[in-house]
């Protein structure tokens, strides 16, 4: 039938471009929520297929230039609206923890009243933020959440962060000079790239600010504004304490980009940067997590961080096998490469200059430990990456100028966004607006607790709870600190003994919630 109309339109490769279309259509319908990457694979290998068997040369340059920047703008707006969305009913829906939203909202609570980056939820102690993670870069965020004193916010702060990376992606096309049509595809990619979308799917910490700045870096240093360029660099170092390992690999970067002077400055400052923090913290923190490493640290010595260079150094083998297996021997590092080189079409991989492999390298920071939440794309840790891969994806795309590909590139972002991002979106809203009732009927209750009252609450009612001055929860308290109040679900209630509960009576209760008031 296809072929029959493409006759009477007289274009013979209408059902041909109508193939590739309807392909690619078919394909995500086939993907929706199965999250099995084999068969995301086995599709984006079909659909390579059809378009190796006759795609001819596309006029990239047609498009009008004052359409771009609307349509740029629409796919921003959409990737903050589906972020934002999930964050915000992830919270709504009691779906967000301690770790990962009660934490910054108790401590956006305590830098609005005292200025300080406290939390009590945090070690279940009253501690700096900071003695954990360096990063100063809050303060940015923190006049916002002073008019919007909210977890809500930091939701919405999450989505705008990621989203807002769209900008730098547009100028770094429009610096390599990159025609509309190949930019808007690029922005589209980026505006539905799942691995960072599905990085926040555990609310909101401060690497998120990695994906932005790293960019805006990246263009500056391309434009040659060493203001700017110096400007984001301060910003990347105030973000968290590893962001200067990444900095470092830009560094070697710029060194082999003929750009030796920049290159040496930036090394050495990440350095001594580096060092300088976790000297710091080492002595007045809680020290860095040297532990996620210990897979590599193979002699007992008082300095971790050496021996682990002495490992990758002295026993290559033994590292490259670090970088694809897991504790259990599983498959999981290989599935999480090709979930962030999907969407490329892995055509960042067909680069002829040796440099821009340099940045691949953070990669290796990221699947060299044993720590099983850094390399998933659901966790926050990847941000910093996925600027470095963005970067390489245009610098590729620029150096072959095969256009056509891009075909595949989006074949490779919507294959995973309908399997691991299009669902849980659809599943939270959904979820949200059958069981609303419920939701703020819960919120209700809880905070019939007074505000002034310390409580000792389950990880998904801390970040309802969190604008208090000591919050602690169920799980990690030590009960010789008897606060006022504790709320916990039956399901949760086998992090409280018989011995910690007797010191309180139950007051009230709904839908298994209970709160207890010391006695």
């Amino acid at each position: 039938m296809l072929s029959t109309v493409s006759i009477v339109i007289k274009n013979k490769n209408f059902d041909y471009y109508l193939l590739l279309v309807l392909s690619l259509i078919l394909s995500n319908f086939w993907v929706y929520n199965c999250e099995n990457i084999h068969y995301i694979l086995i599709l984006f290998l079909l659909n390579y297929l059809i378009y190796k068997y006759k795609l001819k040369d596309i006029n990239f340059k047609k498009l009008n230039k004052k359409i771009s920047p609307k349509i740029i703008i629409l796919f921003g707006l959409i990737s903050l609206i589906v972020i934002s969305s999930i964050g915000v009913i992830r919270y709504l829906t009691f779906n967000s923890y301690n770790f990962d939203l009660g934490i910054p909202s108790q401590m956006f609570y305590y830098m609005k009243k005292t200025g300080l980056p406290l939390t009590t939820c945090e070690r279940d102690i009253l501690l700096s933020h900071f003695a954990i993670h360096f990063s100063p870069i809050y303060y940015l965020i923190l006049p916002l959440y002073f008019i919007f004193s909210s977890p809500i916010t930091l939701q919405i702060c999450s989505a705008i962060l990621i989203a807002s990376g769209i900008i730098p992606i547009y100028l770094l096309c429009k610096s390599h000079k990159l025609s509309n049509l190949v930019t808007i595809i690029i922005c589209f990619i980026y505006s539905l790239y799942t691995p960072a979308i599905c990085s926040t799917y555990y609310d909101f910490h401060e690497i998120m600010f990695l994906l932005p700045l790293f960019l805006w870096l990246f263009y500056h240093y391309e434009k040659n504004n060493n203001i700017l360029f110096t400007i984001f660099t301060i910003l990347i170092l105030l973000t968290k304490e590893d962001a200067a390992i990444y900095l470092m690999v830009f560094s070697i970067y710029m060194i082999f980009d003929n750009n030796k002077k920049k290159g040496f400055i930036t090394l050495i400052s990440s350095i001594i940067y580096f060092i300088t923090v976790v000297s710091l913290i080492n002595k007045y923190g809680e020290a860095i997590m040297t532990d996620r490493y210990y897979n590599l640290i193979l002699t007992n010595t008082s300095s971790e961080m050496i021996e682990v260079f002495k490992t990758i150094i002295t026993n290559p083998g033994y590292f490259i096998k670090q970088l694809i297996t897991s504790n259990n021997n599983s498959n999981e590092k290989i599935y999480y490469y090709l979930k962030i080189f999907l969407p490329f079409g892995f055509c960042i991989f067909n680069t002829k200059k040796f440099k821009n492999y340099i940045l691949l390298v953070p990669i290796i920071y990221i699947t060299m430990t044993t720590y099983i939440y850094s390399y998933n794309i659901n966790f926050q840790y990847n941000y910093p990456i996925y600027a470095f891969l963005f970067y390489l994806f245009i610098i590729t795309i620029d150096e072959n100028k095969n256009y056509n590909y891009l075909f595949m590139c989006i074949v490779g972002t919507t294959l995973m966004f309908s399997t691991y991002s299009l669902p849980v979106f659809i599943q939270n809203v959904s979820n949200y607006i059958e069981y609303n009732i419920y939701y703020k009927e819960k919120y209700n209750f809880i905070n019939t607790v007074p505000p002034t009252a310390s409580v000792t609450a389950d990880t998904t009612y801390i970040p309802h709870i969190s604008k208090r001055d000591e919050l602690y929860e169920t799980r990690y308290h030590n009960f010789q600190n008897l606060t006022d109040y504790i709320i916990t679900s039956n399901d949760l209630s086998n992090y409280l003994t018989e011995e910690n509960i007797n010191n309180y009576i139950l007051i009230d209760n709904y839908n298994e919630i209970n709160i207890y008031k010391k006695q």
